[in-house]
C-alpha cells in the first residue's frame, strides 16, 4: 500500500535494535478514511519499544530515530500517556525490555533490597500487561530480561515475568537476554492455555540470549 511510502516506519538491524524511519504523516489530514486506514498501518505494521523499569518512571516507550547524517537521537515518552489511547490499541507489535539489577545496585540506587525491588519491579510488568489486555490484536511480543547480576539471586529475578502469563493471545513470543530456559517452559504453558484466549491463538514461545 502507498502509505507504507511515506508513513513513518520502524526498521530492526540485526543486532536487534529497533529505530524509528521518520515521515510524511500530513496524508492523515485528506479525509477520514484515509486517516483511519493509515494510523492503523503506522500503529500496526511498526515496532514499539517499551522499557520497564523500577523508577519513578515506569514504563516508558523508546522512541529513537534516525537522522540523515546517522546520528540517532531518542526521546523516552510515558506508556500509554503520551500516545492516545484509541491508537495505541492498535498497536501489534512490542518489544518490551525489562531492566533488572543487581542486589548492590538496588540498594545503592533505589535503597531496596532484591525482594523489595523485584516486587516493585513485578507490579511494573503487572501495570504493562494490564494496559497490553486491552489491544485490539497484539501479533509479535518479544521480551528481554536485562539483569546484571550473575549468581543465584538471578534466579529471583524471574519472578517480575508472571504477570505475562496472562496474555494468552499473543501470536508470537520471543524471549531474550537472561530468561531461564525453564522459567520460560512454565511461562509458555501459561501463555498457551486456552483460559480467555479469545481467538484460539496459540503462542510459541523461543528462548535465546542476545
Amino acid at each position: 500500500m502507498i502509505y507504507s511510502y511515506v508513513l513513518p516506519h520502524t526498521i530492526c538491524t540485526k543486532s536487534n535494535r529497533i529505530f524509528w524511519v521518520r515521515g510524511n504523516t500530513s496524508i492523515l489530514a485528506v479525509n477520514k478514511q484515509i486517516s483511519e486506514e493509515a494510523i492503523d498501518m503506522l500503529y500496526g505494521d511498526s515496532t514499539f519499544v517499551i522499557d520497564v523499569m523500577f523508577d519513578d518512571h515506569g514504563i516508558r516507550f523508546d522512541y529513537q530515530w534516525i537522522l540523515p547524517n546517522g546520528l540517532c537521537p531518542r526521546r523516552a515518552l510515558t506508556f500509554p500517556g503520551d500516545l492516545a489511547l484509541s491508537n495505541v490499541a492498535k498497536i501489534k507489535k512490542l518489544y518490551v525490555r525489562i531492566h533488572h539489577v543487581d542486589s548492590y545496585t538496588g540498594w545503592v540506587k533505589y535503597n531496596c533490597g532484591a525482594h523489595g525491588f523485584n516486587d516493585g519491579l513485578k507490579h511494573r510488568v503487572e501495570e504493562l500487561c494490564t494496559h497490553l489486555q486491552k489491544l485490539n490484536e497484539l501479533c509479535v511480543l518479544k521480551i528481554e530480561l536485562r539483569d546484571s547480576e550473575r549468581s543465584k539471586l538471578a534466579e529471583m529475578g524471574q519472578v517480575v515475568l508472571e504477570p505475562f502469563g496472562q496474555l494468552q493471545h499473543v501470536h508470537q513470543v520471543h524471549f531474550f537476554g537472561s530468561v531461564l530456559s525453564g522459567f520460560a517452559s512454565q511461562l509458555k504453558a501459561k501463555m498457551q492455555g486456552t483460559q480467555g484466549c479469545g481467538g484460539g491463538f496459540r503462542s510459541s514461545i523461543i528462548s535465546s540470549s542476545l
